[in-house]
């Protein structure tokens, strides 16, 4: 019985979260003013996305304690725009992922 489709393969699952943390981590812009005042700290975020990649939420978990950082943190998985889609392999049709994103001079 060859029959497994309809569940996902945790392997496959695990890399596509290490490619959505990435594209969301590439796309992390540090406040040029927060950063040349030398605040740091790290936000958690937790966005959702659809099938096709499309973002259709995102919260912030855990604050900064800094109102600049935190909307920068927010600014990486903005509702509507896109991240990469599953493959083909994780048959789930909505996707939650919480990234941590860390501010800190380069």
């Amino acid at each position: 019985m060859g029959g497994a489709a309809a569940s996902a393969d945790p392997t496959a699952l695990n890399r596509y979260r290490a490619t959505l943390y990435a594209a969301v981590k590439s796309r992390l812009r540090y406040p040029s003013s927060a950063e040349s005042r030398g605040i740091v700290g790290t936000a958690e975020i937790r966005f959702t996305l659809d099938r096709s990649g499309q973002v259709l939420s995102v919260s912030l978990v855990r604050s900064t304690g800094n109102p600049l950082l935190d909307q920068a943190a927010l600014a990486t998985a903005r509702p509507g725009s896109s991240l990469p889609s599953p493959p083909d392999s994780v048959p789930q049709q909505l996707f939650t992922i919480t990234a941590p994103l860390r501010f800190s001079p380069r």
